[in-house]
């Protein structure tokens, strides 16, 4: 299961979730770690934590972040979907859906690259890939990604 914030203009527009230039990025990562394009919305189940598009940033061309209020009123939601899917491992992408998940409030270079197991669970943390996020403009972040998506990879043998 992947767990990202929010559904973007673009998937808005499509209908579908995970279809803008962001997702292409997170798209290219998982194929990477041996997913192939099958696999995508079968075996990888994708969501995020609200069900809707939040909208832009007033006067700006950056999707807007869910509120606090906006991530409550979807979380039953995603309780629901967790419950179907009972997935095994739980990737999240991006800070929002790593500290709404786990509750970690910290940097990302501490997660990205690491898994942590609850209840039976494996959740491996990744950045967001969008164009307004600059933490992969560093090599030594760039190499705690190559470092997250192994461990993907050693995960996707182990589950399918």
């Amino acid at each position: 299961m992947l767990i990202g914030q929010a559904p973007s203009l673009t998937d808005m527009r499509m209908e579908k979730l995970y279809q803008g230039p962001a997702a292409q990025k997170l798209l290219a990562w998982l194929f990477k770690a041996g997913f192939s394009e099958s696999d995508i919305g079968t075996t990888v189940y994708m969501t995020a934590l609200t069900k809707c598009f939040p909208g832009r940033i007033l006067g700006k061309s950056t999707d807007r972040a869910p509120t606090p209020k906006e991530l409550a009123n979807c979380s039953t939601w995603l309780a629901k979907q967790m419950a179907l899917v009972r997935p095994r491992v739980v990737i999240l992408f991006g800070k929002m859906a790593i500290e709404q998940i786990l509750g970690l409030r910290t940097s990302l270079a501490r997660l990205i690259g690491t898994e942590i197991e609850r209840d039976g669970i494996w959740y491996l943390p990744l950045p967001h890939s969008s164009g307004a996020s600059t933490w992969l403009n560093h090599r030594e972040h760039q190499l705690l990604l190559e470092q997250a998506i192994l461990l993907l990879a050693e995960r996707r043998k182990e589950t399918i």
